[in-house]
């Protein structure tokens, strides 16, 4: 592997990039590996492990912890969309009905291929460089 491929562009992987899902609807999806990303993750996963080490439930942690990885997504991956409609018409991304979308038990496969992209490194590549980090 070229040391080149290891190197990510850290504007884009906040910015994000469009992923293609299906022809014609994409997901313009940020970067998990972002320290804003990390810093999210912590705020949002945090008292629901701190429940959990004090003795909370494991059917309350789960349902916690499935609906913070929407809310986790939705606000801190998920930029916007292309191609998505609702009776007809177009649907404008908002990051209420991503949450709304997303929690939705039939739309698990669409979540997964957005967090899969959101962790893809090759998708927020820098600009090709040699190894000496020159262009």
């Amino acid at each position: 592997m070229d040391i080149a491929d290891l190197v990510i562009d850290p504007a884009v992987s906040a910015e994000g990039v469009w992923a293609e899902y299906r022809e014609g609807v994409a997901f313009l999806i940020s970067s998990t590996n972002t320290a804003d990303f990390a810093l999210a993750q912590e705020r949002i996963y945090g008292p629901i492990i701190d429940a959990r080490a004090s003795g909370r439930d494991k059917e309350w942690v789960e349902r916690a912890m499935a609906e913070a990885e929407v809310e986790l997504y939705c606000t801190n991956i998920l930029r916007n969309w292309r191609g998505l409609e609702s009776s007809g018409k177009p649907l404008e991304f908002s990051i209420e009905t991503a949450k709304r979308l997303l929690s939705q038990p039939g739309a698990h496969h669409v979540f997964r291929f957005i967090r899969n992209s959101a962790a893809r490194l090759d998708l927020f590549r820098a600009a090709r460089t040699d190894a000496l980090g020159k262009p």
